[in-house]
């Protein structure tokens, strides 16, 4: 009787603890990339064809860093712009939906902040700055930063699981 009540609370355990584990392994979204007010469908092609209905609007949008530089006092990006996924990794595998410039005030380190490295912020519409990317004119949506967040360069693989039997021999 004794074993029985003991094998079952042992089960249990297994249980809870193989239970706690797949929920801390659940990948959650960085604190500072939470917001409250945010706009999350506010789209960076509607802020570029009317820009002054958006202005003061907070939003969090991400991409891969195209440009960094240091200006007098803050940072500037030039960023392409890709869909967010659930914790607010840009999925750059998909297709990019537009760049847009970020503004952060103060120094950021640009050979951290690089070109290629993914990144997504939160911040208030400012509005659009008219450039060109070549010779063709482009119109920027523009994020005053409030949050930024540097992706490590390598997301962590989904776990997996694997079974397998065999012998192993160690020198």
């Amino acid at each position: 009787m004794r074993s029985r009540s003991r094998r079952a609370r042992s089960i249990r355990l297994v249980f809870a603890t193989a239970a706690a584990l797949l929920i801390a392994g659940c990948a959650s979204m960085p604190a500072s990339l939470k917001a409250y007010g945010l706009n999350k469908t506010l789209d960076l092609s509607v802020v570029a064809r009317h820009p002054t209905a958006y202005v003061g609007r907070l939003v969090r949008w991400g991409g891969i860093i195209i440009a960094a530089r240091n200006l007098a006092h803050e940072t500037r990006f030039q960023i392409l712009a890709y869909p967010l996924d659930h914790i607010g990794h840009p999925e750059s595998n998909g297709t990019p939906l537009g760049r847009f410039l970020a503004e952060t005030p103060g120094y950021l380190e640009t050979m951290i902040y690089r070109h290629g490295r993914a990144v997504t912020v939160v911040g208030r519409v400012q509005g659009v700055v008219h450039g060109k990317i070549g010779a063709a004119s482009y119109t920027y949506p523009e994020i005053a930063v409030r949050r930024i967040y540097l992706w490590p360069r390598q997301r962590r693989a989904q776990p997996q699981l694997g079974v397998g039997i065999g012998i192993g021999i160690g020198g």
